[in-house]
C-alpha cells in the first residue's frame, strides 16, 4: 500500500476526533475520504487493526473517560456527549472496554485523587480540647459585651448632640461584633463534628484564625475610636463611657487569647501528624515510582518482542525503528526516578511519540497483508502490542498525575507561612488608620495645621513600610516615634481640647513599640461604616 493511503487514514483520523461528540457513520466517513464504504473500511481496518466504528467507540469510550474522571457530569451527560443514546448503552460498553461499570470506575479515580488521612485518637482528644476551651470563652465573651453594650445604650442617653449620633454607631457595632463571636463560638463548639480528616482541619483551623483575626481586629480599631469619642466627653458621661471602654479592652484581650489557643491546635497539629504527612507523601511518590517502573518493565517486554519482530524481517529498516523507538521511550520513563511536574510533562509526551509508532506500526502491518499471512511475521502482534503500550504510558499520565497533585497538597500542608509579612501589612494599615483619625481631628479642631502635618508623618510612615525591609521598618519606626512625640506634646499644649490628640499619640506610642496581631485588613475595612471617617 503506498504513503498516499496512509495519509488518507491519517486525514480521517483527525476528522473522526473532531467529531467525536457528533453523529458518525462509515458512509460519511468513507465520502469524506473519496472512498466507497467497502474499500474505506479494508483500508482503515488494514493500517489501524480494527474496524472502523470499533475505533470510533473506542476513542469515545476513552474521552467519555476522561471526562467522568476530570468533571462532576453526570453519567448521562457524559453518555449523550459522545454519541450514546442512553445510559444503559453506554453502561453496557463502557463495562465491556474497561470492566466496571462508568459510576464505579468515577468513584474509584475519585477516591485516588481525594485519600484522605483520617485524624489518631490522641490527636482528636487533643484538638477536643483547645476547641472545648476555646468555645466557652467565646460563649463568655459574647454574654460579657452584651452586658457591655446594655450598659452603653444606657449611657448614650447621656450623651448630648451631636456625640451620640457617633455612639449609637459604635453600639451598633458592639452588637454586631457580639454576633460574630457568637457565629466563632458555634464553629469552635462544631470542629470536629462529621469525622473532618487532616486537609478538612487544617483548612477550619486557619479559617477560624481570620475569623478571630478580624473580629479581634475590628475590636482593637472600635476601642480606638471609642476612646476618642470618649476622650471629647466630660464628667458623668466621661466617667460611665471610660468603664465601658475599660471592659470591651478585656473583652478584646479574651478574643485576642482565644486566638492564642487557636494557635496552639495548630502546633499541636503541626507536631502530631507532621510524620504522618510526610509518610504519605511518601507513599504517593512511591506509588508514582511503582506506576513507572510497571510501565517501563512493559516497555522491556515489548522491545524484546520488537526484537523478535525485526529478526524475522530482517533488512526492513521500519521494524528496528520501531524496536528503538520503544527502547528509547522505555529508558526515558525508567529514568524519571523521583518524579515531578516537569518530568509528568515528559511522560505525557513518550505517550504521545507512542501513539505515533501505534500508527506506524500499523501502517507497516496493513503493507504486509492480511495477519495471519505469509508476510505478516509478528508484526500484527507488535502492532497491537505498541497501542497497548501507549494507552497504558496515557493511563499511567493521569494516575501518577493525580497521585502528583495529591503529593503537592500534603507537602503544602508542613509548609509555613512567614508572619513577618503578614505583620508588617497589619502596622501598615493601622498606621493609615490612626494617619486618617490624626487628619479627621485636626479638621475638627479649626483646622490646626501642626496636627495637619503629624497626620501626613504618620500616613508617610506607612508608605515607607511598604517599601519592604529592615532598613525601612525602622525608619518608619522612627517616623511614627517622632509623630506621635510630638502629637502628645501639642495636646497637652491644648489642654482639655487636646485628649483625643492624647489618645492618639498613646496608640501610636502602641503600634511603635508593640507587635501587631496577624490580620485580615483589607477584607475587614470593607466591614465598617461609612460614619466612621467622618464623625458628626
Amino acid at each position: 500500500m503506498d504513503g498516499g493511503y496512509g495519509d488518507t487514514i491519517r486525514n480521517s483520523l483527525n476528522h473522526i476526533e473532531s467529531k467525536l461528540p457528533e453523529h458518525l457513520n462509515i458512509g460519511g466517513l468513507a465520502g469524506g475520504a473519496f472512498f466507497s464504504k467497502a474499500r474505506f473500511q479494508q483500508l482503515f481496518r488494514e493500517i489501524m487493526g480494527e474496524p472502523v466504528m470499533e475505533y470510533v467507540k473506542r476513542r469515545r469510550l476513552l474521552r467519555a473517560c476522561a471526562a467522568l474522571a476530570d468533571t462532576d457530569e453526570s453519567v448521562l451527560n457524559v453518555a449523550l456527549r459522545f454519541g450514546y443514546e442512553s445510559h444503559e448503552g453506554f453502561t453496557r460498553a463502557f463495562k465491556a472496554y474497561f470492566g466496571v461499570p462508568p459510576s464505579r470506575y468515577r468513584k474509584n479515580i475519585k477516591s485516588v485523587r481525594e485519600r484522605k488521612i483520617m485524624l489518631s485518637n490522641a490527636l482528636t482528644k487533643n484538638i477536643g480540647r483547645h476547641m472545648g476551651t476555646i468555645t466557652e470563652c467565646l460563649q463568655a465573651a459574647k454574654n460579657e459585651l452584651e452586658i457591655i453594650t446594655a450598659s452603653a445604650e444606657r449611657a448614650a442617653g447621656l450623651a448630648g448632640t451631636p456625640r451620640n449620633g457617633t455612639i449609637l454607631v459604635l453600639i451598633s457595632e458592639w452588637k454586631n461584633i457580639a454576633g460574630k463571636i457568637s457565629a466563632i463560638s458555634e464553629i469552635s463548639g462544631a470542629f470536629l463534628k462529621g469525622g473532618p480528616t487532616v486537609y478538612d482541619l487544617t483548612d477550619k483551623v486557619y479559617g477560624l484564625l481570620k475569623n478571630l483575626d478580624e473580629t479581634s481586629f475590628q475590636m482593637n480599631i472600635l476601642s480606638c475610636f471609642s476612646n476618642i469619642e470618649t476622650a471629647r466627653m466630660g464628667g458623668r458621661e466621661k466617667e460611665i463611657f471610660s468603664e465601658v471602654n475599660e471592659r470591651f479592652a478585656v473583652l478584646r484581650d479574651t478574643v485576642v487569647n482565644n486566638r492564642k489557643d487557636a494557635e496552639a491546635v495548630i502546633e499541636s497539629l503541626a507536631a502530631m501528624i507532621k510524620d504522618e504527612i510526610k509518610d504519605e507523601a511518601g507513599s504517593r511518590i512511591k506509588s508514582i515510582s511503582a506506576l513507572l517502573n510497571a510501565a517501563a518493565g512493559e516497555g522491556d517486554r515489548l522491545a524484546f518482542e520488537a526484537r523478535e519482530v525485526e529478526d524475522a524481517w530482517s533488512g526492513v529498516g521500519i521494524i528496528g525503528r520501531l524496536k528503538n523507538e520503544i527502547i528509547k521511550r522505555t529508558e526515558a520513563v525508567r529514568k524519571i526516578g523521583v518524579p515531578d511536574a516537569e518530568a509528568l510533562n515528559k511522560l505525557e509526551t513518550y505517550a504521545f511519540h507512542m501513539n505515533i509508532a501505534t500508527f506506524n506500526a500499523s501502517v507497516e502491518a496493513a503493507r504486509s497483508g492480511p495477519e495471519g499471512g505469509e508476510h505478516d511475521r509478528g508484526v500484527y502482534k507488535l502492532a497491537r502490542g505498541i497501542r497497548e503500550y501507549a494507552e497504558r504510558l496515557n493511563r499511567v499520565y493521569s494516575e501518577c498525575a493525580a497521585l502528583y497533585d495529591e503529593y503537592e497538597k500534603l507537602t503544602g500542608l508542613l509548609r509555613e507561612t512567614p508572619k513577618t509579612e503578614r505583620e508588617t501589612g497589619d502596622i501598615v494599615l493601622q498606621c493609615e488608620i490612626l494617619g486618617t483619625l490624626l487628619g479627621i481631628e485636626a479638621d475638627r479642631f479649626m483646622k490646626n495645621e501642626n496636627f495637619r502635618g503629624l497626620a501626613e508623618k504618620v500616613l508617610s510612615a506607612a508608605e515607607t513600610l511598604t517599601e519592604g525591609g529592615t532598613e525601612s521598618l525602622e525608619r518608619a519606626r522612627d517616623e511614627i516615634s517622632s509623630a506621635a512625640k510630638e502629637c502628645e506634646r501639642e495636646a497637652k499644649a491644648i489642654g482639655r481640647q487636646g485628649a483625643a490628640f492624647e489618645y492618639i499619640s498613646a496608640e501610636l506610642w502602641r503600634l511603635r513599640f508593640g507587635r501587631v496581631p496577624i490580620t485580615h485588613a483589607a477584607i475587614l475595612m470593607a466591614d465598617f461604616p461609612s460614619s466612621f471617617v467622618s464623625f458628626s
